[in-house]
């Protein structure tokens, strides 16, 4: 019998498939049930891991984790990741009051969703939608405004995009597994949630993430993504192409990526998790190169997680896991019952009368 609160959540690397299952409790937490993880076979027509991983290499990690943990489920959330993926800023604002008043949960869900409609070229799809300040009468940046007094409400956001037909067929291949795509995640996005330190999230940090042929680069401004790029082109193979003698033949390539991005000449750390770092010569040489710290990230485990020895591979699944749960009380909303319901009387009065 299928358990409704029971899914997985799957991050279909480079070289290998993890997959987690949990269940979620009476309080929008979630529970670990189990991990697994197999070998990520190629699919025909790809090159050393493409973006699909073949449907019945997703079936057998899957059917695994349900045999392991005793759990059958059928949904699953994916992590995706493109070099089709871009940034789009955004910007709105909604009258509060014609004479003010308390700024509520409810006037921010409001004002975001129209801060978030901006023209998306029809090829592609909203993954994200990352605020990144709000603006209460003209004054900012406001991280969170619930509870100030406002007239107008006002907020940035920060879209991230894909590929349509990206999307299309990783849901293709979940489903074609025999199970039910109930939602994606930037990968490197997630995986950011459990390998940054609190310093990292209080900072501007660069966040490098390297994978057998391909690497990622996001970059955060005190936890709001700024921008990012998916290369097909990995540091790995940098480092081991003939010819190439020292570090800037190597990774010279990397550091030009870096600094064309929006928000670069910000940031002041750089993270990089550590499921598969890059040697010590890479790491000097971004050092030097940016004059700024670089750490290796590992995951951590949440309270009465136990999380296994290999845990550094399961980052951007435990990632994801911590988006679902952000999302979930995001949704709840915020305070009493008898304060919602005051806000939303006040909030007719201001609409109508």
């Amino acid at each position: 019998m299928t358990n409704n609160k029971t899914f997985a959540v799957m991050d279909a690397g480079a070289e290998e498939i993890f997959v987690l299952a949990a269940s979620r409790s009476k309080n929008g937490d979630h529970t670990l049930e189990g991990f697994n993880r197999v070998p990520r076979a190629v699919s025909p027509g790809d090159k050393d891991g493409g973006l699909y991983p073949p449907a019945e290499n997703v079936r057998e990690a899957l059917d695994g984790l349900s045999r392991k943990t005793g759990k059958r489920f059928h949904k699953v959330y994916a992590g995706i990741s493109s070099p089709s993926v871009k940034v789009i800023s955004s910007s709105g604002s909604v009258l509060i009051s014609r004479y003010g008043r308390e700024v509520n949960f409810r006037d921010i869900r409001k004002c975001i969703d129209i801060g978030s409609l901006c023209r998306i070229p029809l090829d592609r799809e909203v993954l994200h939608k990352i605020v990144t300040g709000f603006s209460v009468d003209g004054e900012s940046p406001i991280r969170d405004p619930e509870g100030l007094e406002a007239m107008k409400l006002g907020v940035n956001v920060n879209m991230l995009t894909i590929n349509a037909t990206t999307l299309g067929n990783m849901s293709r291949v979940i489903s074609r597994a025999g199970y039910i795509p109930a939602g994606f995640v930037f990968s490197p996005f997630a995986c950011s949630f459990r390998v940054f330190a609190e310093e990292d999230r209080m900072d501007r940090t660069a966040f490098i993430v390297p994978h057998r042929k391909r690497t990622e680069i996001l970059l955060f401004s005190f936890g709001d993504l700024e921008d990012c790029k998916v290369l097909d082109r990995s540091i790995e193979d940098s480092a081991n192409t003939p010819g190439y003698s020292d570090a800037d033949e190597k990774y010279g390539w990397l550091a030009e990526e870096i600094t064309s991005m929006n928000g670069w000449r910000k940031m002041r750390r750089i993270v990089i998790p550590g499921a598969r770092f890059p040697s010590e010569e890479f790491m000097r040489f971004m050092e030097t190169t940016f004059g700024m710290p670089l750490r290796v990230g590992f995951p951590s485990a949440r309270p009465f997680e136990g999380l296994p020895e290999d845990a550094p591979g399961y980052a951007a699944a435990l990632g994801i896991l911590d988006h679902l749960r952000n999302e979930a009380q995001g949704m709840s909303g915020r305070g009493s019952p008898a304060k919602r319901l005051f806000h939303q009387v006040a909030g007719f009065l201001d609409e109508y009368f």
